[in-house]
């Protein structure tokens, strides 16, 4: 700490610190206080901020834990309690997160009320999408789940996530799954008022029309290129993979470090930081819907589905769950993404020509770069092994030249 607002009154304080200095000081403890505020603000900038972002880029590249800025930022947030994770860990106990735990904590709560003569039923969605009607197609206000995943794909700041194609994605938009609410209630009431068991309902597609998270994919990357987001740092080719380690290694080449460094950049030139702030929200994220998109579900909803059976033809009509089936995907994923980009990014439809204009732009550079980037990786590979091959080749003269003989003509 360079700098402080407050008034001086004597200098014992920094004599105490020369006599008793602390382990790991990173600097000479020469401090001094201020009464100028722009004085103030702009040693603490020079000699706190910015030192503290170079260091943590250092870190960063060394691949060793990084502290300066997390302690300013816990220092801000001082109200904040953070668990062990030790103890977190025993806390969920089989639960992957606090998500789901959460979400048995709930169940657990209203299960408790199921014997006190009051009609309960539990709903238990699957990953929930933009609307697939009603208010409007393609309708969402939150970045949180998929949405949020999609938004940052096409930004150009998500390069991987961990996802196996092959399997089911259990989705359902979100007008049907309060549908499915609505019918459940309707369904509860026609039933005894007190239970032994609590109805529990499976909202999600499961086998009455299955989609891959490949033709999610596939589809999805077409309409970003449809409907490309203002703002784009880099064209959309981000990919799902299964391994851990090619999938790490890829976020930290393609999206901690340039995010570090573009932030370091905006420091310098006294912009807003925020893209680790952003790379943060997407790395929970994405933790968060790893556990779900690396695994096979097959989930019993022939219970949920039947709700709708059990309503009149009208409310059929309004309250639509089965005669939607089969979904157009294609149709539904075109609204999902211009829904993302119109209701959630406020994004006008009046930029759409320039926004393509420059996603093409951004796809050449793109190819460029990647042609560049392996024949860098190959002139490294060629240079390494000329290398190790000159050193093996400087002793072969010595192998393969005839023996020495002595001036007996005997050999040696």
């Amino acid at each position: 700490m360079h700098t402080s607002l407050v008034k001086s009154e004597d200098g014992i304080g920094h004599k105490k610190l020369l006599k008793y200095p602390f382990e790991w000081a990173i600097w000479y403890p020469d401090g001094n206080v201020r009464t100028n505020w722009y004085t103030h603000t702009l040693i603490v900038f020079f000699f706190q901020t910015l030192p503290a972002y170079f260091v943590d880029f250092i870190f960063l590249c060394l691949f060793m834990e990084r502290l300066v800025i997390e302690s300013r930022i816990i220092g801000k947030n001082s109200w904040k309690i953070e668990i062990p994770a030790p103890f977190c860990r025993s806390l969920l106990g089989r639960h992957p997160n606090c998500y789901t735990f959460s979400k048995a904590l709930s169940e657990a709560v209203v299960a408790e009320f199921a014997g006190k003569n009051i009609p309960i039923c539990i709903m238990r969605p699957g990953i929930v999408t933009p609307a697939f009607k009603d208010p409007f197609p393609g309708w969402v206000d939150s970045l949180n789940g998929p949405i949020g995943v999609l938004v940052a794909s096409g930004k150009g700041v998500l390069r991987s996530m961990m996802c196996n194609e092959k399997y089911g994605a259990e989705v359902i938009p979100v007008d049907v799954c309060i549908n499915l609410v609505i019918a459940a209630a309707h369904a509860r009431a026609q039933m005894p008022r007190q239970l032994r068991e609590v109805p529990v309902y499976n909202a999600c597609t499961g086998s009455k029309d299955r989609t891959t998270w490949r033709q999610v994919i596939e589809i999805g990357h077409k309409k970003l290129l449809k409907y490309p987001f203002e703002w784009a740092i880099w064209y959309p080719d981000g990919n799902v993979r299964t391994n851990w380690y090619t999938h790490n290694l890829i976020v930290f080449f393609f999206q901690t470090l340039p995010a570090y460094f573009v932030d370091f950049i905006f420091l310098c030139l006294f912009m807003e930081r925020f893209m680790v702030r952003v790379q943060k929200k997407i790395h929970s994220g994405s933790e968060l819907l790893a556990f779900f998109t690396m695994r096979e579900w097959i989930i019993d909803n022939d219970a949920a589905w039947s709700l709708w059976k059990m309503l009149n033809p009208r409310d059929q009509e309004t309250f639509f769950c089965n005669n939607i089936l089969p979904v157009d995907k294609d149709a539904y994923l075109d609204s999902v993404v211009f829904g993302a980009r119109t209701y959630c990014m406020k994004e006008p439809v009046s930029s759409l020509k320039a926004c393509r204009r420059r996603i093409t732009v951004q796809y050449f550079l793109h190819r460029i770069c990647v042609a560049l980037f392996y024949m860098y990786a190959v002139y490294l590979a060629l240079q390494v092994f000329g290398y190790f091959a000159g050193d093996v080749s400087s002793y072969l003269p010595l192998a393969m030249s005839p023996p020495l003989t002595s001036r007996t003509g005997q050999g040696v």
